[in-house]
C-alpha cells in the first residue's frame, strides 16, 4: 500500500502548474485562479463579530461564580447598548457585534440554559 504522503504528492505532480500571469478586469476572470493573494483595504466588518450563538462573557465575572444573569442581546445589525453590569453576560447571535469588556462567547451546547444561565466551568478557558 503507498504511504499517504506519497499518494498526496504524485496526485499534486499530476495538477497543471501556472507559469504565466496576467492583468483582467474582474468580469473576465472567470474560469481563472489568482496569482497573488487579495487583501482588502479596510476591515469588513469594521469590529470584533461573533463566529457563533451563545452567550458573551467577562472572564473576571466566570472567576467570581459560573452563574450570571442576562444583561440584554445582541443581534447582527443591532448591537447591545444596554448598562453590562457585573456577574452578567450578553446573549450573542452569529455575526453580531461582540460587546466592549467581553473576553469570550461561551457556546450554546456549553451552557445550562436557565435564567439566570450556568456555565460549566470546566469548558470556559480562562
Amino acid at each position: 500500500m503507498l504511504p499517504l504522503e506519497d499518494a498526496l504528492a504524485q496526485m499534486l505532480n499530476q495538477l497543471p502548474f501556472p507559469t504565466e500571469t496576467e492583468t483582467l478586469a474582474l468580469t473576465e476572470a472567470a474560469d481563472r485562479v489568482c496569482a497573488e493573494d487579495v487583501i482588502s483595504p479596510i476591515n469588513v466588518p469594521s469590529f470584533d463579530n461573533s463566529a457563533m450563538d451563545g452567550y458573551a462573557v467577562r472572564l473576571a465575572d466566570l472567576q467570581q461564580s459560573m452563574t450570571l444573569s442576562v444583561a440584554g442581546k445582541s443581534f447582527a445589525g443591532n448591537p447591545f447598548q444596554g448598562e453590562w453590569v457585573a456577574q452578567s453576560a450578553v446573549r450573542i447571535m452569529t455575526g453580531a457585534m461582540i460587546p466592549e469588556g467581553a473576553d469570550a462567547v461561551v457556546m450554546l451546547p456549553f451552557l445550562h440554559y436557565l435564567k439566570p444561565i450556568r456555565i460549566f466551568a470546566a469548558l470556559v478557558k480562562m
